[in-house]
């Protein structure tokens, strides 16, 4: 009997060992470049939902959410969050789930980490994807050229690449959209980020906002910088100047 049990706790022991050492297929992940070495992957924050929700919703619910707005996300745990590198800024209190392993309910944090959320408030989901590390070299954003309009229900289709050392596009990468400059023009971007599909790139419609019928019209010109960024705001794409004179 004593040695069954004693046998029993070593099987117990060398099992725990190897989960220990072993990867995590939560976490990380291998995949290979289209003419590169492999790449290390992670898994890291990209973004949040527009949709919200209240503590204790399903994470099922949130991860599909996180799919919708985010290709290629889940919920996050709150782990990942922590995690990420470079850290997260967030503007509210998001919904994250606590662990998918042991309790996968969910709960919430605060901007600065802390756990004290409001109570009952609607919460966007924190959204976390695979993400490709240490390839990224640089952004393009095209059309590359100056974008002329004269109504102000013009909309732009621009789509931004993710190069890496070689040149070569990189799959896997969030990509951001924004106007860099505080200019007459302004617009709202669908989808605002997405993952970079195989050739490295993301692609976004611009419609311009209410805005321009007062700031541009009337033979007025008005202008604006768009680009594209990654996740921390590291690598900036080219800008891309929109120029409008709406009779």
């Amino acid at each position: 009997m004593r040695k069954a049990v004693l046998y029993g706790l070593a099987v117990v022991c060398v099992c725990l060992v190897f989960a220990l050492n072993g990867p995590s297929a939560q976490r990380t992940a291998t995949g290979g470049v289209s003419g590169g070495t492999p790449a290390t992957r992670t898994v890291g924050f990209v973004g949040v939902t527009t949709e919200t929700f209240t503590t204790g919703v399903g994470a099922l619910v949130a991860s599909r959410a996180c799919s919708t707005a985010h290709p290629l996300t889940r919920l996050c745990e709150w782990a990942d969050v922590f995690r990420s590198i470079p850290p997260p800024a967030l503007d509210t209190d998001v919904l994250v789930a606590q662990n998918y392993e042991v309790n996968p309910g969910t709960t919430c944090i605060t901007p600065d980490g802390g756990l004290k959320c409001k109570p009952g408030a609607l919460l966007p989901a924190a959204c976390c994807g695979t993400l490709a590390t240490n390839q990224l070299a640089s952004i393009t954003l095209s059309p590359s050229d100056p974008q002329y309009f004269a109504s102000c229900t013009t909309s732009f289709v621009f789509t931004a690449t993710a190069l890496g050392a070689t040149g070569a596009g990189i799959p896997g990468i969030p990509l951001f959209f924004e106007f860099s400059t505080s200019g007459s023009v302004t617009g709202t971007f669908s989808p605002s980020s997405g993952i970079t599909d195989a050739n490295g790139e993301v692609s976004t419609m611009l419609t311009l906002d209410t805005t321009c019928v007062v700031l541009c019209s009337g033979g007025r010109q008005c202008t604006g910088l768009i680009r594209a960024r990654d996740q921390g705001g590291l690598i900036l794409s080219n800008e891309v100047q929109l120029i409008g004179q709406v009779p």
